[in-house]
């Protein structure tokens, strides 16, 4: 492999970790300043507030959102045409079910893990910045 190649691939291997910086001096330059800053980097949320008053209401916000009856009918109706790759065992190994049955069943069981994942992930942002239970959830109940 050639040096030029080399040095190439190991552009490529650094350019995500020099990305925030690179765009946070950039927006420094330009004026832009503070304000863009909290924006730049992997995994940081649009918007996310800087004091930690208004990131207990974004929490708490977000927690509302996850358990409330409309965002659960928007995440099903959003996820139904989800595409199944693998079927659980039982379903798999199911004779009296059709494939698309078996697909279907899959289906609904992906989208109900799912569910239960980004709530049990918002519970546990809840109890790590309030220390307390949301809503009246303990640790046992799902």
């Amino acid at each position: 492999m050639s040096l030029a190649r080399r040095g190439f691939l190991r552009l490529l291997g650094a350019a995500p970790v020099a990305l925030p910086g690179v765009a946070r001096e950039a927006a420094t330059k330009a004026g832009i300043g503070q304000a863009f800053a909290p924006e730049i980097g992997f995994g940081s949320p649009q918007g996310y507030p800087a004091n930690p008053a208004s990131e207990g209401e974004w929490i708490t916000s977000i927690c509302e959102r996850v358990f409330s009856k409309e965002w659960e009918k928007e995440e099903r109706e959003r996820r139904k045409n989800w595409h199944v790759s693998n079927l659980d065992p039982d379903l798999a190994s199911s004779r009296s079910l059709s494939l698309s049955a078996a697909m279907i069943i899959q289906r609904q069981r992906n989208i109900d893990r799912s569910i239960a994942s980004e709530r049990e992930e918002a519970k546990r942002n809840y109890l790590r910045f309030f220390k307390v239970d949301f809503l009246g959830i303990t640790e046992g109940a799902a």
